[in-house]
């Protein structure tokens, strides 16, 4: 007898841990999942934002070059630039060498200095105006590739993501295997201690992430980047918070119905 109840309090602690994992896991995955990012980038105005931090770093460059800011009229698109990044979000799936393309800045730069100079009745080195050219298309490329970091973090959410989806399959098997067997083991179906076990364990997750990651000062590459990043960690926190609640929610609904049963 004693056996079996030392039994049931092992399955059901198994139950309540295998639970929990299996959801955080699953919500991770999603969190880092494109459509979540995308719906983040969108939140935050992301694209829009890089175009305008983009134009107005190539701006810096129009000074020393004796031109006028004109010729940088229509090298830059936001769906350009959403193109460009939902190219880097498609990489998640797939381990691929990514390149930015700046041709079609180059050549429509090209064109708008062309025009200026004979408007202006002006002549320039063919170097000079070269050299221009690729320190624009240079600030383009930097911003898409996130000054270099741009292969280790799809590098790094790749390999997260795998692991994450293993372990996501594991953990529900464990979770169905655990539950099964306190079933066959107690001949009852009970579940409300397990939600509300889940409902505790959320709860201090969030507890623990507010108190020690301070997610409003993160500083990351960039401003806008960090903005992003924020964002999608809160998106997970919100996520969680919803679970949350959604589990006590049901543990209570399932003792109230439990007892007029009864």
């Amino acid at each position: 007898m004693k056996t079996k109840i030392l039994g049931k309090l092992f399955l059901e602690f198994l139950l309540s841990i295998f639970l929990f994992f299996t959801i955080v896991t699953g919500l991770l995955t999603y969190t880092l999942s494109k459509r979540n990012i995308l719906n983040q980038m969108e939140k935050e105005q992301y694209v829009k934002q890089l175009t305008i931090q983009i134009e107005e770093e190539m701006k810096n460059y129009i000074g020393s070059s004796g031109l006028e800011e004109k010729v940088l009229n229509e090298i830059l698109k936001e769906e350009d630039i959403e193109k460009e990044i939902k190219k880097k979000l498609d990489a998640l799936e797939n381990d691929v060498n990514l390149v930015v393309d700046t041709t079609f800045i180059k050549e429509k730069l090209q064109q708008n200095i062309s025009l200026f100079l004979e408007e202006k009745n002006l002549t320039a080195e063919e170097e000079t105006i070269k050299k221009f050219i690729n320190q624009i298309a240079n600030v383009y490329e930097e911003e898409l590739k996130l000054y270099n970091y741009q292969d280790i973090l799809l590098k790094g959410i790749r390999m997260l993501r795998k692991y994450l989806k293993i372990a996501f399959l594991v953990l529900s098997i464990l979770t169905i295997i655990s539950y099964v067997s306190l079933v066959l083991l107690t001949k009852e179906k009970k579940i409300s201690q397990h939600l509300f076990a889940n409902f505790v364990f959320l709860e201090f997750l969030l507890l623990y992430i507010n108190t020690t990651i301070d997610i409003k000062h993160i500083m990351i590459i960039t401003p806008l980047f960090s903005n992003l990043l924020k964002s999608i960690i809160e998106s997970f926190l919100s996520n969680v918070q919803i679970i949350s609640i959604i589990s006590i929610c049901l543990a209570l609904l399932t003792i109230s119905f439990r007892k007029r049963v009864k």
